[in-house]
């Protein structure tokens, strides 16, 4: 990927993201990956190659960043207990009752054990914080 490639897609992406600030009419997300499949047709961007690195390195620590920065710390604090046991008691009563149902389900018929059916569990369990901080910033109700 070249200098003018990555200058066009940090200007593509301003433009869309400036459209609508208040991001009330259009999901910028969803408008992103459309914009990102049709660039995909233009030979300009042929040569480019998304790589595990670029995602893990680059998107996701800012997607992370900003949902995390947005956050208002007193409610950070008032939320903290609740925070921590969803994320380790609550994580692990959700992969075990999953791996129970996948070894229930389905272990007889692929020949699983309980400890491939709580990897296969642990791999699906957690969730997608951005998408969590996008849901849980579209409801009208005001955290308890």
């Amino acid at each position: 990927m070249n200098a003018y490639q990555i200058i066009s897609f940090i200007l593509i992406g301003t433009i869309i993201f400036a459209i609508d600030k208040k991001k009330e009419y259009i999901p910028v997300p969803v408008l992103l990956l459309i914009v990102g499949i049709g660039l995909s047709f233009i030979p300009f961007y042929h040569d480019v190659v998304l790589t595990e690195k670029m995602i893990l390195h680059w998107f996701l620590p800012a997607l992370l960043f900003v949902s995390a920065y947005e956050f208002p710390l007193k409610d950070f604090k008032k939320y903290y207990p609740a925070f921590i046991t969803l994320s380790t008691i609550g994580m692990l009563f959700v992969a075990f009752l999953f791996a129970g149902l996948i070894y229930f389900t389905l272990g007889s018929a692929l020949s699983l054990s309980f400890l491939a059916a709580l990897v296969i569990a642990a791999i699906l369990t957690p969730t997608d914080p951005v998408s969590v901080v996008n849901i849980l910033k579209s409801q009208p109700i005001k955290m308890i």
